[in-house]
């Protein structure tokens, strides 16, 4: 079960509205096929897409790449291809808070990026 407040949950939904296309464009021209296959694992388990699950419940999505990749710097490069097109240089950043598990920090880089691309 989510732990983020409603008001919480309402700016992650407007935050994916804003990157999902970005992030899903990017990812199609450098690893063609890998978030449609993310997507239906995480359907299957969680009953949520991939980049749903990364910024709603952002250590169980690590684990998730981390199971995928089978190794920490496998799934660090992979997290930092899907991120760069939004975070650009605080990418390493946000890829480290997750190792971490420190979830609350990584959001609130993500809500920061939004707040300077929202129009």
């Amino acid at each position: 079960m989510s732990r983020w407040r409603n008001d919480d949950m309402q700016r992650i939904d407007h935050i994916l509205r804003n990157f999902k296309g970005v992030i899903y464009s990017h990812m199609s021209s450098v690893a063609p096929g890998l978030m449609p296959l993310l997507n239906m694992y995480c359907r299957e388990r969680f009953g949520s897409e991939y980049l749903d699950m990364l910024l709603k419940e952002p250590n169980i999505a690590y684990n998730i790449i981390l199971d995928y990749t089978g190794n920490e710097v496998s799934a660090k490069l992979l997290l930092y291809s899907i991120l760069k097109p939004i975070l650009g240089e605080e990418t390493r950043e946000a890829v480290t808070l997750l190792e971490n598990g420190n979830a609350e920090a990584f959001m609130r880089l993500i809500a920061s990026r939004a707040d300077d691309t929202t129009p």
